[in-house]
């Protein structure tokens, strides 16, 4: 689950770098719209997704310490 969420962290970062260039060469009213239908949505969306993974990722942690301290006896 880690790798994925370096991943999506860094690729999200990769993707608002590049928009803010292609912002600087387009320019125009489907640009505009492209960027409110698409792009801005995301940085709530990924920002769910990554907590959500998070939670997930601490509950699977404990599940395995339970099982295996349940192992033990």
């Amino acid at each position: 689950l880690n790798s994925g969420l370096g991943r999506l962290q860094r690729n999200a970062a990769r993707l608002k770098e590049r928009w803010q260039e292609t912002r600087t060469v387009w320019m125009d009213e489907t640009r505009r719209q492209f960027q409110e239908q698409h792009l801005d949505p995301l940085p709530p969306q990924i920002s769910m997704v990554l907590a959500a993974t998070q939670r997930l990722a601490e509950s699977l942690e404990h599940a395995e310490k339970a099982c295996a301290d349940e192992s033990e006896y």
